[in-house]
């Protein structure tokens, strides 16, 4: 089974366990190539696309691939790409952002090490509680390792070192976003809403479930009918002129 054929497969699968995420994958366009080294989400005009490193694709297993899936998708769907260049240590953001994300994967699903919350257990922190939040975590955790030597947690203080070390994944192709102008974003998240929409219309047709998730992050925008006018709706017709 070539590349094509294996994605494909992993997408009916994606959609017949989660029909939302299934309809979103369909609407983004995909490619191959060595640009990243696993997969990513990079730029396609004012919409998002799926890169994928085809070698990478084929060392996984096909509940990773399904997880690696979802947890692009999810990126794209918390509106990490824009939002991730307003936070001054881009590293951590990128930990804090797939620390959030991957709280809505099953285990099963997770890529091969994947940061897991579960991991860092003895830290109690919130669960499912935004990026900004994890970062501002971390944050706190790492200045406490740059003073005492530890935070406390040994697992974090390993996670920390890598991100240090720059062994942590890296989103190349999201730098694709970082010189859009005003206008240039306000147009790809619009096109990012109504392929959010889209996706939710389809799946209630299908009579599927749109997760909680993707709930928070769709924007509804209000519509207000037009007053009608019935004073003047009715001079016009009887042909009377107020004095």
């Amino acid at each position: 089974m070539d590349k094509q054929q294996s994605l494909s497969k992993i997408g009916k699968e994606l959609m017949l366990k989660e029909p939302y995420y299934g309809f979103f994958l369909i609407a983004l366009n995909k490619v191959w190539g060595q640009k990243v080294p696993t997969a990513g989400v990079s730029k396609n005009g004012i919409n998002y696309q799926l890169a994928i490193n085809p070698e990478f694709w084929g060392s996984l297993s096909d509940d990773h691939r399904l997880g690696l899936l979802k947890h692009e998708l999810l990126h794209i769907a918390f509106g990490h790409l824009t939002m991730f260049f307003k936070f001054s240590d881009r590293r951590l953001a990128n930990v804090a952002m797939d620390m959030e994300i991957n709280q809505y994967i099953d285990k099963q699903y997770l890529p091969e090490g994947g940061i897991d919350i579960d991991n860092y257990a003895e830290l109690n922190l919130d669960r499912k509680a935004g990026c900004r939040y994890y970062y501002d975590k971390l944050k706190q955790l790492q200045d406490e390792k740059k003073q005492n030597g530890t935070c406390g947690n040994a697992p974090m203080d390993d996670l920390l070192d890598a991100v240090e070390n720059g062994e942590t994944d890296e989103h190349p192709t999201w730098e694709e976003f970082e010189d859009m102008t005003e206008a240039e974003q306000k147009l790809i998240e619009k096109q990012l809403q109504k392929v959010l929409s889209d996706a939710k219309e389809q799946t209630i047709k299908k009579r599927g479930t749109v997760p909680g998730e993707i709930e928070g992050v769709i924007i509804i925008e209000e519509v207000v009918k037009p007053k009608f006018n019935w004073r003047g709706y009715i001079r016009r017709f009887t042909g009377v002129r107020e004095p």
